[in-house]
């Protein structure tokens, strides 16, 4: 929703790479998910939007479509680690 709401910061695939690579770390896996908005559930009685059946229908759509439309997804997941220092023997 344009000029409704945004994010000071957009990352992408590449600069949390980048990132981390900076930090030390090495990347393990980066995914984006997020392609229906969680914001609006706001406007709705707290019984609807707390309501366990609804939460985990939306959850469950909202992982099917994120595949086909990963591109415009919303959020970025990522793992990393910290690589084992080296042991001299």
């Amino acid at each position: 929703m344009p000029n409704k709401y945004h994010h000071q910061y957009r990352y992408t695939r590449q600069s949390i790479k980048t990132l981390c690579q900076e930090t030390g770390f090495e990347v393990l896996e980066v995914q984006r998910y997020g392609f229906l908005p969680r914001n609006m559930w706001g406007v709705f009685p707290k019984a609807i939007g707390n309501f366990p059946l609804l939460a985990w229908s939306w959850d469950f759509l909202d992982d099917i479509l994120a595949y086909p439309f990963s591109v415009v997804c919303q959020n970025y997941l990522f793992v990393a680690r910290k690589p084992l220092a080296k042991s001299s023997e």
